[in-house]
Protein backbone atom coordinates (compact mmCIF):
# COMPACT_ATOMS: atom_id res chain seq x y z
CA UNK A 1 0.00 0.00 0.00
CA UNK A 2 1.81 3.12 -1.32
CA UNK A 3 -0.84 5.17 1.55
CA UNK A 4 -4.10 5.83 2.96
CA UNK A 5 -6.15 8.50 3.04
CA UNK A 6 -9.24 10.23 4.92
CA UNK A 7 -11.21 12.91 3.51
CA UNK A 8 -8.16 13.90 1.48
CA UNK A 9 -5.71 13.85 4.35
CA UNK A 10 -3.14 11.21 4.67
CA UNK A 11 -3.55 9.10 7.85
CA UNK A 12 -1.39 6.06 9.25
CA UNK A 13 -3.63 3.86 9.44
CA UNK A 14 -7.82 3.87 9.59
CA UNK A 15 -10.42 2.52 11.91
CA UNK A 16 -13.80 0.47 11.46
CA UNK A 17 -16.32 2.63 9.71
CA UNK A 18 -13.43 4.84 7.84
CA UNK A 19 -13.98 5.80 4.28
CA UNK A 20 -10.59 5.18 3.03
CA UNK A 21 -8.75 5.62 -0.18
CA UNK A 22 -5.99 3.72 -0.77
CA UNK A 23 -3.30 3.73 -3.31
CA UNK A 24 -1.87 0.00 -3.89
CA UNK A 25 1.14 -0.67 -6.02
CA UNK A 26 0.19 -2.15 -9.81
CA UNK A 27 -3.29 -2.01 -9.00
CA UNK A 28 -5.76 0.28 -11.14
CA UNK A 29 -9.60 1.47 -10.94
CA UNK A 30 -10.04 -0.97 -13.00
CA UNK A 31 -9.30 -4.31 -11.27
CA UNK A 32 -10.98 -3.05 -7.86
CA UNK A 33 -15.04 -3.63 -8.02
CA UNK A 34 -17.54 -3.37 -5.23
CA UNK A 35 -17.79 -5.61 -2.58
CA UNK A 36 -13.62 -6.46 -2.98
CA UNK A 37 -12.12 -7.66 0.53
CA UNK A 38 -8.76 -6.47 0.96
CA UNK A 39 -6.55 -7.71 3.82
CA UNK A 40 -2.72 -7.69 5.10
CA UNK A 41 -1.24 -10.96 4.18
CA UNK A 42 1.71 -10.28 6.84
CA UNK A 43 -1.03 -9.96 9.47
CA UNK A 44 -3.37 -12.38 8.19
CA UNK A 45 -1.51 -15.25 7.37
CA UNK A 46 -3.74 -17.52 9.49
CA UNK A 47 -7.11 -16.25 8.55
CA UNK A 48 -7.62 -15.34 4.90
CA UNK A 49 -10.93 -14.07 3.69
CA UNK A 50 -12.49 -16.29 0.88
CA UNK A 51 -15.23 -16.84 -1.32
CA UNK A 52 -18.39 -18.31 0.85
CA UNK A 53 -20.10 -21.32 -0.67
CA UNK A 54 -22.69 -20.94 2.10
CA UNK A 55 -23.16 -19.80 5.61
CA UNK A 56 -25.47 -19.76 8.48
CA UNK A 57 -27.26 -17.10 9.86
CA UNK A 58 -29.22 -16.05 13.06
CA UNK A 59 -31.85 -14.01 11.25
CA UNK A 60 -34.63 -11.51 13.47
CA UNK A 61 -37.37 -11.21 10.71
CA UNK A 62 -39.22 -8.05 10.63
CA UNK A 63 -42.64 -6.35 9.85
CA UNK A 64 -43.13 -7.75 6.31
CA UNK A 65 -45.88 -9.33 4.33
CA UNK A 66 -43.16 -11.83 2.43
CA UNK A 67 -42.29 -15.07 3.96
CA UNK A 68 -39.03 -16.56 4.18
CA UNK A 69 -39.53 -20.24 2.74
CA UNK A 70 -37.13 -22.94 2.05
CA UNK A 71 -35.71 -22.71 -1.82
CA UNK A 72 -36.52 -18.80 -2.16
CA UNK A 73 -33.85 -16.43 -3.38
CA UNK A 74 -33.59 -13.54 -1.51
CA UNK A 75 -30.30 -10.41 -1.83
CA UNK A 76 -28.16 -10.36 1.35
CA UNK A 77 -26.31 -7.29 1.88
CA UNK A 78 -22.91 -7.60 3.46
CA UNK A 79 -20.94 -4.50 4.13
CA UNK A 80 -20.79 -2.85 0.87
CA UNK A 81 -21.76 -6.05 -1.40
CA UNK A 82 -24.16 -7.92 -2.13
CA UNK A 83 -25.31 -11.51 -3.91
CA UNK A 84 -28.33 -13.38 -4.55
CA UNK A 85 -29.09 -16.16 -1.78
CA UNK A 86 -31.15 -18.84 -1.86
CA UNK A 87 -32.50 -20.26 1.71
CA UNK A 88 -30.88 -23.53 1.24
CA UNK A 89 -32.57 -24.57 5.05
CA UNK A 90 -33.84 -23.63 7.98
CA UNK A 91 -32.70 -25.40 11.03
CA UNK A 92 -34.59 -23.72 13.89
CA UNK A 93 -37.43 -21.21 14.24
CA UNK A 94 -37.11 -18.80 17.02
CA UNK A 95 -39.07 -17.22 19.42
CA UNK A 96 -37.59 -13.33 19.21
CA UNK A 97 -37.04 -12.22 22.96
CA UNK A 98 -34.13 -12.23 25.12
CA UNK A 99 -33.52 -15.52 25.39
CA UNK A 100 -34.46 -17.18 21.90
CA UNK A 101 -36.24 -19.98 22.41
CA UNK A 102 -36.27 -22.71 19.96
CA UNK A 103 -39.80 -22.85 18.81
CA UNK A 104 -39.85 -25.33 15.62
CA UNK A 105 -37.07 -27.40 14.56
CA UNK A 106 -36.51 -27.69 10.83
CA UNK A 107 -39.78 -25.73 9.29
CA UNK A 108 -40.71 -24.95 6.15
CA UNK A 109 -41.10 -20.97 6.28
CA UNK A 110 -40.34 -18.17 8.90
CA UNK A 111 -42.93 -16.03 9.53
CA UNK A 112 -42.77 -11.80 9.91
CA UNK A 113 -41.79 -10.87 13.64
CA UNK A 114 -39.89 -14.27 14.40
CA UNK A 115 -36.70 -15.30 14.31
CA UNK A 116 -34.33 -18.39 12.74
CA UNK A 117 -31.56 -19.73 11.69
CA UNK A 118 -30.80 -20.01 8.40
CA UNK A 119 -28.26 -21.72 5.77
CA UNK A 120 -27.98 -19.53 2.67
CA UNK A 121 -26.06 -20.54 -0.42
CA UNK A 122 -24.56 -17.19 -2.87
CA UNK A 123 -25.39 -17.25 -6.02
CA UNK A 124 -22.51 -14.98 -7.23
CA UNK A 125 -19.11 -14.55 -5.45
CA UNK A 126 -19.75 -13.37 -1.78
CA UNK A 127 -17.59 -12.98 1.17
CA UNK A 128 -18.52 -12.96 4.13
CA UNK A 129 -17.14 -14.15 7.89
CA UNK A 130 -18.53 -15.32 11.15
CA UNK A 131 -19.72 -11.86 13.13
CA UNK A 132 -17.52 -12.70 16.05
CA UNK A 133 -14.19 -13.24 14.20
CA UNK A 134 -14.76 -10.36 11.65
CA UNK A 135 -18.19 -8.46 12.44
CA UNK A 136 -17.60 -5.86 10.06
CA UNK A 137 -18.13 -8.98 7.69
CA UNK A 138 -20.73 -10.90 9.53
CA UNK A 139 -23.55 -9.00 9.58
CA UNK A 140 -26.16 -9.32 6.98
CA UNK A 141 -29.24 -7.19 5.44
CA UNK A 142 -31.70 -9.60 3.96
CA UNK A 143 -33.90 -8.22 1.01
CA UNK A 144 -36.60 -8.72 -1.54
CA UNK A 145 -37.01 -5.70 -3.92
CA UNK A 146 -36.49 -2.66 -1.84
CA UNK A 147 -37.79 -4.08 0.98
CA UNK A 148 -35.90 -5.27 4.02
CA UNK A 149 -36.83 -8.56 5.40
CA UNK A 150 -34.50 -9.34 8.14
CA UNK A 151 -31.20 -8.45 9.80
CA UNK A 152 -28.87 -10.97 11.19
CA UNK A 153 -25.30 -12.13 12.19
CA UNK A 154 -23.18 -14.79 11.09
CA UNK A 155 -22.83 -17.96 13.00
CA UNK A 156 -20.61 -20.12 10.65
CA UNK A 157 -19.21 -19.65 6.96
CA UNK A 158 -18.65 -22.83 4.39
CA UNK A 159 -15.56 -21.49 2.09
CA UNK A 160 -14.61 -21.92 -1.16
CA UNK A 161 -10.11 -22.42 -1.88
Amino acid sequence: VGFVKIDGARVSEAGARNHVEILVKDLTPEDVFRGDVFYDSAVQKRHVPAEAISFTATIAVKKAPELLSKGSTVTVECHSSSSPCIVDSIAWNLQQDTKARELEKYPDLVKSGSGAIIKFKPQAPFVVEKAREFPALGRIIVREGNRILAVGVITAVEKGK
